[in-house]
């Protein structure tokens, strides 16, 4: 009875164990590939209504990322259940970009830069790829050619994102080719 109890305990310790370090495996299986950058105009509407006879546009300048993740683990990474954990991504400026850039002040996304727009995908599947597209907003009056030499000065930031909310980064990619 004590050996059954003592293997008992043991199973128990050891599940409690993996399920704490799962998140960690997932940096080791997150691969990016593919990241492409234009510097390009960006349409800004003042209301998010299309019926708003009110709406103003502005023209603005921006950065547009787009990258592949991929999975190559045998696990799923985040899910697409509206209740369970997601996968979240973002790109954070090193400071010879973020001084082209404008800030993100209105706290929308967790980048430091005003993100205007994005498309991802909340999950990865075991050997499967995430195409993801962000928008960046750059700081009016700014040379275009100065945002372009410093558009890989940044990093990806991937998150694994609960329904209540907390994050918790599993994988930085420094995208800096120095």
């Amino acid at each position: 009875m004590r050996k059954f109890i003592i293997l008992i305990m043991f199973v128990i310790l050891l599940s409690a164990c993996s399920s704490q370090n799962s998140h960690k495996s997932f940096e080791s299986v997150i691969e990016l590939e593919d990241v492409k950058f234009e510097v390009s105009n960006y349409e800004l509407k003042s209301s998010n209504n299309p019926n708003d006879k009110d709406v103003q546009t502005f023209h603005k300048n921006a950065l547009y990322y787009r990258f592949t993740l991929l999975n190559t683990g045998v696990e799923k990474i985040g899910s697409e259940k509206i209740d369970d954990e997601k996968l979240e991504v973002y790109i954070e400026a090193h400071d010879h970009l973020f001084a082209f850039m404008e800030p993100n002040r209105f706290g929308n996304n967790k980048s430091n830069m005003w993100r205007a727009s994005g498309s991802q995908q909340a999950f990865l599947n075991p050997n499967d790829k995430g195409e993801y597209f962000l928008t960046y907003i750059i700081a009016d009056n700014q040379d275009l050619d100065n945002v372009t030499e410093n558009a890989l000065k940044a990093d990806i930031v991937v998150l694994l994102v609960t329904a209540s909310g907390e994050s918790k980064e599993i994988k930085r990619f420094n995208l800096t080719n120095d």
